[in-house]
């Protein structure tokens, strides 16, 4: 009995030390992929800190331009103020009338000129302010969610080879835009070995695609056909799989029968 316990012991042992490597070894592959998530933020948030300096310069434009068109009314007065001077000098009128006359030629000009310019500033401010605006959006957001991402995004398979994953990525990449194309699921091959990303906000594209990646991987044949034949089999499936659990989930509830 001692050596029987012992022998089991032993076992079980052996079980929890093999069960454990494979844990970690699939923490190692998701750490190298949360690190490579990571070096994708910092680039966007290089491109954040790009798009503050560059508002910033708009706005320093913006204000520049401003100051010349202060500068160009100042002129104009002054304009005005040596061309009534000239006026009574030639004609015997009173400064008042020579301002009129002036300004009767010379402000709607000046006017028009001054709105032109400043409608051009204001739409070429809105129309980069929207750019930067967006990117900046886009850039904060994707930084703020990305724990959420993770989570809930990214399926991870494991692949029995190297050689399996230049088979899914094809010659010249086919193989890996047709599965991407047909799924509408981003799959990220990086230097993980033995493991490939599927991403997707979409849940029910996510497990299509897994299924679909593992019957091509179990299969072997790998090949545009192939995976477009694959991909709406395992859609098949997956939907029967749904509706099953819903009638299942239907009969425990004691509902006996659904309107649709």
């Amino acid at each position: 009995k001692t050596l029987e316990a012992k022998d089991e012991w032993y076992k079980l042992k052996q079980k929890f030390e093999t069960e454990t490597k494979g844990k970690k070894h699939e923490l190692e592959k998701f750490e190298k992929i949360l690190s490579s998530r990571e070096n994708s933020l910092e680039r966007r948030a290089e491109l954040l800190s790009k798009s503050e300096k560059e508002i910033k310069k708009l706005e320093q434009d913006v204000i520049s331009k401003s100051k010349i068109i202060e500068d160009k009314e100042k002129e104009l007065e002054e304009l005005i103020k040596k061309g009534s001077e000239q006026l009574e000098k030639i004609a015997h009128i009173t400064p008042a009338e020579a301002k009129k006359l002036l300004m009767d030629s010379l402000l709607e000009k000046a006017k028009k000129d001054s709105i032109m310019m400043v409608k051009g500033i204001r739409e070429n401010a809105r129309l980069n302010a929207n750019k930067e605006a967006k990117e900046i959006i886009i850039s904060a957001i994707q930084r703020s969610a990305v724990d959420h991402v993770v989570e809930n995004t990214v399926s991870v398979l494991n692949i029995p080879s190297e050689e399996m994953k230049g088979r899914i990525i094809g010659r010249d990449g086919r193989n890996i835009r047709t599965f991407e194309t047909v799924t509408g699921v981003e799959v990220i091959v990086d230097d993980t070995p033995e493991a490939v990303v599927l991403s997707s906000f979409d849940p029910i594209r996510r497990e299509v695609a897994r299924m679909g990646l593992e019957k091509l991987i179990e299969d072997g044949r790998i090949h545009p056909a192939r995976i477009e034949d694959v991909v709406e089999k395992s859609r098949k499936e997956l939907e029967v799989m749904i509706v099953d659990a819903g009638e299942e989930a239907v009969e425990e509830v004691g509902i006996s029968k659904i309107h649709s």
